[in-house]
């Protein structure tokens, strides 16, 4: 008969990396929504990215030429605070 294995928690303390306020709005200046998908938001994220790319489908409409910049600046603000909300929910000060 095979044993069981007992958990073992990990040896010595668990670091948590913070996530970069910065790194986060640039990614979101390249692609609307990754930023805040990478900073633990990731639904807000997806939504961000659907309505830029709902945006890019209105221009046809000239709706979308307004949208577009109003989408992609929400996308970048948020993703700077979603760095910063997941930096200080795990006590980690950004």
């Amino acid at each position: 008969m095979s044993e069981v294995q007992q958990y073992q928690p990990p040896a010595g303390p668990v670091q948590i990396a913070p996530k970069s306020p910065v790194a986060a709005v640039f990614m979101s200046m390249l692609i609307p929504g990754l930023g805040s998908m990478t900073s633990g938001e990731s639904s807000v994220g997806v939504v961000i990215l659907v309505c830029w790319l709902m945006s890019c489908v209105l221009t046809l409409a000239l709706i979308g030429i307004v949208l577009i910049p109003v989408v992609w600046v929400w996308g970048m603000v948020h993703a700077h605070g979603a760095a910063r909300r997941w930096n200080y929910k795990h006590g980690i000060i950004s």
